[in-house]
This record gives C-alpha cells, structure tokens and sequence, in this order.
C-alpha cells in the first residue's frame, strides 16, 4: 500500500482502479430452485440410457458449482459490508474534524486519511473476486447451453426405452431451471459490480477533495463555511455564520449539563419523522454555549461535531448536514441545537 503524506500545497493522488467495488446492502442472493442433484431411474442399458447417466452427472456438476459461486457471492458481500462499515467510519471522523478545522497536514488526518485508501485497496480484492464470479457463471451457463442441446438430440438417437425418454424429460426441465437459475445469479452479481463500482468512482473523487482538505486543515481555504466533501458530486449548501440566530423551532435540542446524556434513540426518531415528511430535508447543527460562562465556543464545537457524527450513523447524508457554534445568555449549560429545513 503506497502512502501518501499531505503538504501545504495539494497534489493529485494517483488513480485507483476502476473496479473497485464498493459494497451496497440491502442485496440477497437469489434462491436456485434447482440447486439439488438430480435422481434419476435406474439404469437401462441401452446407448441412450448411458448418454442419460453421462448428463446426469454433467448437470449435477453444474449445480454444485453454482451452489459453489452462490456461497461465494455470500462471502464477498460480507467481507464487502465491513469494507465500507470501515471507510464510512473514517470518512465520517475525517469530515467531522475537517468541518471543524484543524492543522495543516495534521498527521493524525494524513493516517486517517491512508486508513481510507487501505480500504477501497481492500475492496480491489473484492471487485477481482466478484469479476471472477462473474465469469465462472458465464462459463456454467455456456454448459448449460450445450448441455441442453445435448438432450434434445438424443431424443432421435434409436434404441432407446419409454424410461430413456422419460430420464431424459427429466434432465431437460431439469437443465432449464438450471439455466434459470444461472441467469438470475449472474444478472444479480452483474448489477452489484456495476453499482459498486458508480459507487467507488464517486468515492475516489471524494477522495481527492479530502486529500486538499486536509493539506488546508479545512474544506474551505478562507475558513468560511465549510462543505462537506460529499458535495463534491452536488451543490454546496450554504451554512449560517458560526453563532448566527435560525428562525424556527429546533427539531431536536439537547442539554449536555451532564457529558454522558443518553440522547441518540431520541435523536433517531426526530430525525425518522424530519425525514419521512421531507425525504430531502437539510439540517443545521448548532452548538451553543452560556454566554456569561468562561467558555469558549470550542466547546460547543465539540458537542456539535459529535451530534453531527450521530447523524451521518442514522444515515442523513454529510452534505445535508451544517455545523454552527456560538454563545447564549439565556442559557446556563451546553446545548447542541437540530434545525431542518
């Protein structure tokens, strides 16, 4: 793994490959409903009866080796799912500081940032797994094929007993249901590399935003308002002044008079709703402090940033979310405010 130490300047990194995967959930395997070996009468004796039993053992083969791949499949997908568990949750720390502002080329953002290039490396072992799988099923579904035409001329084969041609109407339901099966199996594992790899192109540029970001030590070189760097595939939203008044009842406010405030289940249901009446709803973040306690707005930053990290592990998207900090005479502990729009 090539690392990458981060100066004042940005540089561009050099391109990972294309087909990384980047694991999507939700996915499940499709069920082979001709997945069991099949059984056959006893043998016959005839030339035809012993072309039965050579494609008997021939589909059976098939099968097993489907069964093989979609056990597989399983596999890739799990190890896919804490690959991308694991870069979510640097990304999320990474953005969160970032958010914040830090030092230029922190090194603790530079080894932050080399663990999120381990991981999409770690999804190349993935994708190389997922291309392989993809041309073992080719392959089954081209013996499949022949397999099938196979059957159909022995029908015209002479000599053959009623229990031939009925071992063979057998194999050939049989071999189309295998057919079936295999095409579903590769339409699903074809559509999770195509997704995952839309996924990782997006993750890449990504990337490349944060590798200038933390060169700065922000996502803004003047300071200002800060962009996440997920919006680098969408709009940046505009952010209210750091201490700005927001119009409008909070969605969510909670008061950290007391550090360990067990607030996320309630967090999540406000958030649920927010989302379930407007599905593109933003949120503002906003820490504030007590104005007339020797408290700086650091703080506020830091309560902030954590309910910030709360909601991109409920799944709101980073560039959806704003952080804000200022002070409040009227209140008389921290508290982190939660606005939507």
């Amino acid at each position: 793994m090539k690392k990458y130490l981060l100066f004042a300047l940005p540089f561009v990194l050099s391109a990972c490959s294309s087909d990384m995967l980047f694991p999507k959930t939700g996915n499940t395997i499709v069920t082979n409903p001709a997945s069991e070996k099949v059984v056959l009468s006893s043998k016959t004796g005839t030339l035809v009866g012993d072309r039965v039993n050579t494609y008997k053992n021939e589909l059976n083969h098939i099968r097993a080796d489907m069964n093989k791949v979609s056990d597989n499949l399983s596999k890739v997908r799990e190890s896919a799912l804490v690959t991308s568990k694991k870069y979510y949750e640097i990304i999320a720390e990474m953005e969160t500081k970032l958010s914040l502002g830090t030092t230029p080329s922190n090194p603790q953002m530079v080894a932050l940032y080399n663990n999120a290039q381990n991981a999409l490396q770690d999804s190349d072992t993935q994708a190389a797994n997922l291309n392989n799988l993809v041309a073992e099923v080719s392959a089954l579904g081209a013996n499949s094929g022949v397999l099938a035409q196979n059957i159909k001329a022995t029908y015209a084969v002479p000599g053959a007993l009623d229990a031939d041609h009925d071992n063979l109407r057998v194999l050939e339901n049989g071999t189309e249901q295998t057919a079936v099966s295999l095409k579903n199996l590769l339409n699903e594992i074809t559509a999770d590399a195509n997704a995952q790899k839309a996924f990782t192109d997006n993750a890449r540029l990504q990337l490349l935003r944060l590798n200038d970001a933390v060169a700065r030590g922000n996502f803004n070189s003047a300071g200002a308002a800060v962009v996440p760097a997920h919006s680098v595939l969408k709009a940046p939203i505009t952010k209210a002044p750091l201490g700005a008044p927001t119009s409008g009842a909070a969605l969510f406010k909670i008061n950290f008079a007391d550090e360990n405030v067990d607030y996320l289940s309630n967090l999540e249901s406000a958030v649920s709703n927010a989302l379930n009446t407007n599905p593109n709803a933003k949120f503002l973040v906003k820490g504030m402090n007590p104005a007339n306690k020797k408290l700086s707005t650091d703080e506020a930053k830091k309560y902030a940033a954590q309910v910030f990290a709360d909601l991109i592990s409920l799944g709101v998207e980073p560039q959806k979310i704003n952080l804000s900090a200022g002070q409040d005479s009227l209140l008389t502990s921290p508290q982190v405010f939660v606005y939507t729009k």
